[in-house]
């Protein structure tokens, strides 16, 4: 992995302190708690939208966010629905795997990003063809 073993959570946050001030790093815990209450955080269908569907998330291996979005394992693909209208479309998750992944696919090599590439593809035609029917 490219990502240096002190780029951890900690930094990040200290990172945000910098670059946003201290008041606005001293307000994210609580801010957070609200989100992830109101939007399941880690578990995206539950929280206050317990029916939610229609979600893709794309992970990278050397994303230095990792930690702040749903569990992903390695090569992993999963969905999860509770949408009787769209079943197959639910939560999704597609994890890339490489060196040098990074946060929103920045250095993804081409052939790496094929496979999440097809599934966001795929999904997003599906969410659009049950959507505009």
């Amino acid at each position: 992995r490219l990502r240096s073993r002190r780029l951890t959570l900690s930094a990040l946050l200290a990172q945000c302190a910098l670059a946003f001030g201290a008041r606005t790093r001293a307000a994210l815990p609580a801010a957070n708690a609200a989100l992830n209450a109101r939007f399941g955080g880690a578990a995206p269908a539950s929280g206050a939208y317990p029916d939610a569907s229609g979600i893709l998330f794309l992970g990278f291996s050397d994303d230095p966010w990792q930690a702040a979005t749903v569990p992903m394992g390695e090569a992993s693909s999963s969905r999860t629905s509770a949408d009787a209208r769209r079943p197959s479309l639910g939560v999704q998750t597609c994890f890339t795997m490489c060196d040098g992944c990074g946060h929103c696919g920045a250095g993804v090599p081409a052939e790496a990003m094929k496979r999440c590439s097809g599934v966001a593809d795929a999904f997003v035609r599906e969410l659009v063809e049950t959507e505009l029917g």
